[in-house]
């Protein structure tokens, strides 16, 4: 599905649609699979099927591998599928790891990064 931007900033490169949510989340640099520091944060814009957009104080390097981990009150893994908790108590924790394919300064929150990560991979443990 490639369109130019509302912005009209180039060619729209999404093939899902994407979901607004507000979540914090962590992010390290996937350098070695034994690894990685779970040592920075941001909060997360907006999600989809191919990836998602968070905000962050610092800037990403464009194509890092990161890993990502959120956490979805009210929600859980059921190893099939996500599925509604029947409590807000219940917190379903997805780990992922991305490549970052954009990182912008933020038009939304002025002094912050706005960074595009393309899923590549789920760490189940």
């Amino acid at each position: 599905m490639a369109q130019e931007t509302s912005a009209g900033q180039g060619m729209e490169r999404r093939r899902h649609e994407r979901v607004d949510k507000k979540i914090d989340l962590r992010f390290g640099r996937w350098e070695d699979v034994t690894d990685v520091a779970i040592d920075r944060h941001g909060s997360l814009l907006d999600i989809g099927p191919g990836g998602l957009r968070f905000l962050t104080p610092e800037p990403v390097e464009i194509a890092t591998q990161i890993l990502l981990v959120l956490e979805f009150p009210g929600w859980r893994d059921d190893l099939q599928d996500w599925v509604q908790a029947s409590t807000q108590s219940a917190i379903g924790v997805l780990k992922v790891i991305g490549m970052v394919v954009r990182c912008s300064s933020s038009t939304l929150e002025p002094g912050n990064y706005e960074v595009a990560v393309c899923f590549c991979g789920r760490v189940r443990k």
